[in-house]
């Protein structure tokens, strides 16, 4: 008669807790019941035991200078074992100020707007709820007919700065560079554009460590490719004359288009 297989012991409930706090997960729930597991049997929540330092909650510990006294049915070493010892001093506001200066309260925060389409990468800042989008996407094409790009189909995506809100994760702006320029090195592998637009004051600040200028053609020291800066797109649909500001910077690429 075939005998069942002996299924190992269950993580600790306890440890399973720790590892999750140590991860930054508040709960965890299978989103599905893996094939041939055993159900989940109902059991009691462990009490787990919280670590609290003392001088994070009260002004200050103070050491105690005289030795403690023989209590009279136990020796002072017992008592010293139940008590604990006595922490150093360390004042409320050495703790706070260790929370103010968390990196945390750094992390820069914006949105980009990828629009692929053509021999052409744009990338411009994030567009805002009173934006239509069919209206932002005609206007980039009605601008790239005119740089003699010709009729595209082009397609948006979102890049949204931090992802996750996750303090145990590296959000910098060193993190946000790092993350989007891999983000948009996948986009030139695919498409395999010739140019890159790249329109607004955050696209400018974080596709590049350099400092760029409107109307100055660049080349990107990782793909290879001229890269133009402009005004971003989105103020142009309330106030049409900012289209002559965009035009003018986008002179350098014209030429370079026509001479290529």
């Amino acid at each position: 008669m075939p005998t069942r297989p002996t299924m190992k012991p269950m993580m600790d409930e306890s440890q399973r807790q720790a590892y999750m706090q140590a991860m930054g997960v508040d709960c965890y729930v299978p989103r599905l019941h893996l094939p041939a597991a055993l159900p989940s049997v109902l059991c009691e929540m462990p009490v787990l035991a919280e670590v609290a330092e003392a001088n994070a909650v009260t002004n200050e510990v103070d050491v105690p200078a005289t030795p403690m006294p023989k209590a009279k049915n136990g020796s002072a070493a017992a008592m010293q074992a139940l008590l604990g010892e006595a922490k150093p001093k360390q004042s409320r506001q050495s703790t706070q100020a260790v929370v103010a200066t968390s990196p945390a309260q750094a992390i820069p925060q914006f949105a980009l707007s990828i629009v692929r389409g053509g021999n052409i990468l744009i990338v411009d800042d994030g567009l805002s709820d009173q934006i239509n989008s069919a209206e932002y996407l005609q206007l980039l094409h009605n601008l790239l007919i005119a740089l003699g790009a010709g009729k595209q189909q082009l397609t948006m995506d979102s890049f949204i700065w931090p992802m996750v809100k996750n303090a145990q994760i590296d959000q910098t702006e060193t993190a946000a560079r790092q993350t989007l320029n891999a983000f948009l090195s996948k986009q030139v592998d695919q498409l395999k554009p010739q140019y890159i637009m790249v329109m607004g004051e955050a696209a400018a600040n974080y596709i590049t460590d350099e400092a760029l200028t409107n109307g100055s053609l660049y080349t990107h020291p990782q793909w290879q490719l001229p890269l133009i800066c402009t005004h971003s797109a989105s103020p142009m649909l309330a106030d049409r004359s900012l289209k002559r500001a965009v035009w003018n910077d986008l002179q350098p690429l014209l030429c370079l288009i026509k001479s290529s």
